[in-house]
């Protein structure tokens, strides 16, 4: 109905212009003007609405001063309808720059090249129908002879603005992966990217044995070997009968020219490739009589083909050179695997003379892997793993590389897997498990911590009946002991940038962890939106996990996307939609939005959340570990998200977010496990009565809705259940807290209420969960001035308290100067839990009338203290 109302309104006003002898130039720089009004920040729908209606008005216009002349000078009626199609694609074209610029291009391609063609009929249509109406009438027939100048300056208007605008919006395209700058942290360097906090070995899991064996098991037990595979196992164990099928499997590859034909939208073939010449390289040195002369000539011939297809530039590179900013080449830019795969080539021997001098010279330009990085630049845990593989080929032709940004890379992985060795991924429907990698990095670096994950990962790999591929690396046993990870929770900031550019040191996750056990928890927190294989998960919670279950996840398991070349239709990066992740969503901005009313593809919410999420703090305590992180001016909306990482539960996130203009509805979305049953408060997360649960206080279930998540993929255990959306009951503010607590908190009393400060905005939260042995209170303060709330008092970022039946009181804060607590019993002494140092009576903590006052000595400061 709203399209309909539009298009009308469009050809009415149209109309009512030509007979009013309005010239086209008029409503074309009413909407040029209300566009620049529109990017220097006006966003009210009117102006939006009122410069798309002008601007197609002025299309209208434009085609009956030219299509009047066309009559009277009996043009050829192809050159008529050439008229009308240049005008729809500029109807179609300039709205959708404007819009994709706005939005900093964060829509997959094709989703917008789809729009962009609906919107081209919508304006074909338009045309159709006024073109039809004057041949019909008598109106309009005189506007060529009267109005030659202004058709003409309309006409070049349109072609600077068309010409200005496609120029203008291939440069936008270019610099929108990633920003110049990112938001720094203290502690973090290029030197030591990542912040992580202690813990103890006590709950050491036991020494996995023998875990060389198991991983060529598992890779013997792979259903689907092939070359990687038959190599691997040949090298592994020196058995002839599995260098003989790697022999039959690799001619039979080379006979059919596997890897030589056109890639299309595939280049990632060009690492399937690498991995035929590393095994190939390798089996040869092993097993000197298995290939007769006529193998080798036959397998010379074929690789040689390989590496003049490698070399070879297809469309596809280039959509990537236009993105890059680059001319287009042959080699596959992403995970490096075409400087891998050249690599290999030229340290095997196996390319051919004349091709010699150009792999040189590529990997001469693009000296990338460890030599440049440690980490791969695209946002996805799979990518990582076949980065370094390519990393550690292009290592062998470059000789010497950066040893410290090989450790880091290998620590990348280490810090963000699962507690439980289980397979784990984002952004990508593949979950690898790493066993063979990390065995692999162990014995590279002497890592026992490596070595200890590679237990792990094959001992959840046994547990599920699953199977390996091939890992490069991996082909010998290491002969050293193990030692269970002593990292915490952890800041992680990483290389940025796209493959071929680097970018600042920037903010990338948050990994929050109370033990590297069956029994831990553990989450994900994503803090960026950048880069080539960019997905909208900026402050959004990628993973919670505890006691080897799921708990909330992201709604990502669905089908490939048919319609999309293969290269690109799996469900992942910019195609995975921001209300499909854990976080903060904000109305689409107005043009967005008026596209989609138009065209029916696009969303309700924005798709393009800020690079980074800027982290304000970051505390690793002991028994808390805490962190803030923000997003800034989203579309008028910003963000801070708390959470609060009880060691044993519970997980508590703090959400407080505000609009400029004190207008709109944000929403937090949560995707997670469980049938949606919910007891009083409690959102159970599982099939069990004893599951973990979601909290909520009273006020938040009456603005929140659960729904059932329809998924199209296949059964995935990580798949989420449920959809909850709390909206906020008021315009342009939003305050949640959600509380994710364990079966020890299932008959807990929960309360969770604001504090409001002055026009009754929100300045902190009070959180209490209590059960029949332990009781936490948290004041919560946005601000830094003095909060008050059920006895609790601090003008710092936070006050915590833990209270058992037995045992000492435990308070957490940050910062503040001064610090109150009810404390019903004397107060002996204060004890600082990191350092075990005594705090002074008397300067530091005085106790009078059931009130114990601190003061802390560092106003900016975290600690643990223990009250006795």
């Amino acid at each position: 109905m709203k399209v309909a109302f539009v298009m009308a309104s469009i050809l009415l006003i149209a109309w009512r212009s030509q007979g009013l002898r309005l010239p086209s130039l008029i409503p074309l720089g009413i909407s040029w003007g209300l566009a620049i009004a529109y990017t220097a920040g006006w966003q009210h729908p009117l102006i939006v609405w009122s410069g798309l209606v002008f601007f197609l008005v002025a299309l209208l216009l434009l085609d009956s001063e030219f299509d009047s002349s066309a009559i009277e000078t009996t043009r050829h009626r192809v050159m008529s309808w050439a008229l009308v199609t240049g005008l729809a694609t500029a109807g179609s074209l300039l709205p959708t720059l404007l819009e994709q610029e706005r939005t900093r291009f964060s829509a997959e391609e094709f989703f917008v090249l789809e729009r962009a063609v609906i919107l081209w009929l919508i304006c074909l249509l338009l045309l159709a129908i006024f073109r039809f109406a004057r041949r019909h009438t008598n109106v309009g027939r005189a506007l060529a002879s009267r109005y030659v100048a202004w058709r003409t300056a309309s006409a070049t208007l349109l072609f600077l603005l068309a010409s200005g605008g496609i120029v203008h919006g291939a440069i936008a395209y270019q610099h929108s992966f990633y920003p110049p700058t990112a938001p720094a942290f203290d502690a973090i360097s290029a030197t030591h990217p990542f912040l992580c906090g202690k813990l103890s070995q006590k709950d050491a899991s036991p020494p996995e044995t023998d875990i060389f064996p198991r991983i060529i098991r598992a890779v013997a037990a792979n259903p689907q070997k092939g070359v990687p595979e038959y190599g691997m196992l040949a090298l592994a164990t020196h058995e002839n009968q599995w260098a003989q099928q790697f022999r039959q499997a690799l001619l039979a590859e080379a006979a059919k020219k596997r890897f030589t034909a056109p890639s299309n939208s595939v280049k990632s073939t060009q690492y399937e490739a690498a991995l035929r010449v590393y095994y190939s390289m390798r089996v040869r040195d092993a097993f000197p009589n298995l290939f007769s002369e006529d193998d080798v000539a036959n397998l010379r011939a074929w690789y040689a083909d390989v590496n003049r297809r490698a070399l070879t530039t297809e469309w596809v590179d280039w959509m990537y050179g236009l993105a890059f900013s680059k001319w287009p080449e042959g080699p596959y830019e992403n995970q490096e695997n075409g400087a891998g795969l050249l690599a290999l080539l030229e340290v095997s021997g196996l390319r051919p003379d004349d091709l010699s001098p150009a792999n040189r010279a590529y990997l001469q330009r693009n000296r990338r892997g460890w030599q440049t990085r440690f980490r791969n630049t695209d946002d996805a845990y799979i990518y990582e793993q076949e980065w370094i593989t390519n990393a550690y080929f292009q290592s062998l032709y470059y000789g010497a590389p950066n040893v410290q940004h090989i450790q880091q890379s290998f620590r990348w992985l280490l810090l963000q897997a699962l507690p439980d060795g289980n397979r784990f991924g984002y952004n990508h429907p593949a979950r690898p498990n790493l066993a063979a990698l990390f065995y692999w990095g162990a014995g590279l670096l002497h890592d026992p911590a490596l070595l200890w994950a590679a237990g792990q990962e094959i001992a959840n790999l046994e547990d599920n009946g699953e199977y390996l591929p091939a890992q490069p690396g991996a082909e010998l046993p290491v002969t050293a002991s193990e030692t269970m990870p002593t990292d915490g929770t952890c800041l992680l900031y990483g290389d940025s940038g796209l493959p071929n550019q680097r970018g600042p040191l920037a903010p990338d996750k948050i990994v929050f962890r109370d033990a590297w056990n069956r029994t831990g928890w553990y989450a994900l927190l994503n803090l960026r939106f950048t880069g080539w294989h960019r997905y909208k998960a900026t402050n959004a919670l990628v993973l919670l996990y505890g006691d080897q279950t799921p708990l909330v996840t992201e709604q990502t398991q669905q089908p490939p996307i048919s319609w999309l070349p293969v290269g690109r239709s799996l469900f992942r990066d910019k195609r995975i939609p921001r209300e499909s992740l854990n976080g903060l969503l904000v109305p689409a901005s107005n043009l967005s939005d008026a596209l989609r009313t138009l065209t029916g593809i696009g969303s309700v919410w924005a798709q393009d959340p800020p690079y980074y999420a800027s982290v304000e703090s970051f505390a690793t305590l002991g028994p808390l570990d805490v962190s803030r992180t923000r997003l800034a001016n989203w579309h008028g909306w910003s963000q801070s998200r708390t959470i609060y990482f009880f060691h044993g539960g519970p997980f508590i996130v703090v959400d407080h977010a505000t609009n400029d203009s004190h207008q709109g509805y944000a929403t937090i979305v949560w995707h997670v496990r469980g049938k949606g049953q919910r007891r009083n408060s409690a959102l159970i997360l599982g099939s069990e009565s004893q599951a973990p649960r979601l909290l909520l206080s009273d006020e938040a279930w009456r603005t929140t809705n659960i729904s059932p998540v329809v998924s199209g993929g296949p059964p995935d255990p990580f798949a989420p259940a449920q959809t909850v959306r709390f909206r906020s009951p008021q315009q342009g503010a939003l305050d949640l807290v959600s509380t994710f607590a364990g079966s020890v908190w299932q008959t807990a009393n929960y309360l969770a209420e604001p504090v409001g400060g002055q026009n009754s905005k929100v300045v902190g939260q009070y959180i209490s969960l209590a059960n029949d042995s332990t009781q936490i209170t948290l004041l919560h303060n946005e601000g830094a001035a003095p909060l008050t709330s059920h006895g609790l008092a601090t003008d710092g970022q936070f006050l915590s308290k833990r209270e058992t039946t037995f045992g000492p009181v435990t308070l957490c804060y940050k910062g503040g100067t001064t610090i109150e607590v009810p404390v019903r019993d004397k107060v002996n002494r204060v004890q600082d839990v990191e350092s075990k140092r005594l705090l002074v009576p008397g300067s530091m903590w005085v106790w009078a009338h059931g009130r114990l006052v601190l003061h802390p000595a560092n106003s900016e400061k975290a600690r643990c203290v223990t009250v006795e």
